[in-house]
């Protein structure tokens, strides 16, 4: 009897130790193709965001990228391109590493899709004015000859 009591205590403590995780929504999903995937959610019950200093901790299944600061190459365009500050307040700069090619422009889009404005990148640097923006989520499209060769996703506070 005592080694059933040992043995069934074992097991539940060892069962009470494995853990997965879980995801209580209303509709979800996976699709993959090639090196791309997506993975959505509808009505996640429990998400939280808590922050102290320079550390956010964002709760829940699926979770938002957020870029500070973006500093990428485009791929295929030789394209190197600094975006900052992000999150922004009254302005954003764009930085280009080496004087962008003639045809180099940019777009700012609102989350509808709606260009609000654009322009010309004919020097290593530019600045955005977002004084007149709400806050919000915007897209910062690089266009190449008139092809979009890469978006940077800005929020405005």
């Amino acid at each position: 009897m005592k080694k059933r009591i040992i043995t069934l205590i074992t097991l539940v403590l060892i069962g009470g130790t494995i853990s997965a995780q879980e995801l209580i929504s209303a509709a979800g999903g996976q699709y993959a193709t090639g090196t791309k995937s997506i993975d959505w959610s509808l009505g996640e019950v429990v998400i939280a965001t808590f922050s102290e200093g320079d550390y956010v901790l964002t709760q829940g299944f699926h979770q938002s990228n957020v870029t500070v600061t973006a500093i990428d190459e485009i791929p295929g365009t030789g394209l190197h391109v600094t975006v900052y500050p992000n999150p922004a307040s009254d302005y954003v700069t764009v930085r280009l590493a080496d004087t962008p090619p003639e045809g180099t422009g940019y777009g700012l889009y609102d989350f509808s899709g709606q260009r609000l404005f654009g322009g010309d990148l004919s020097d290593h640097e530019k600045t955005l004015s977002f004084h007149t923006l709400d806050a919000g989520v915007y897209f910062l499209r690089i266009y190449k000859d008139r092809q979009a060769a890469g978006t940077f996703k800005i929020v405005k506070q």
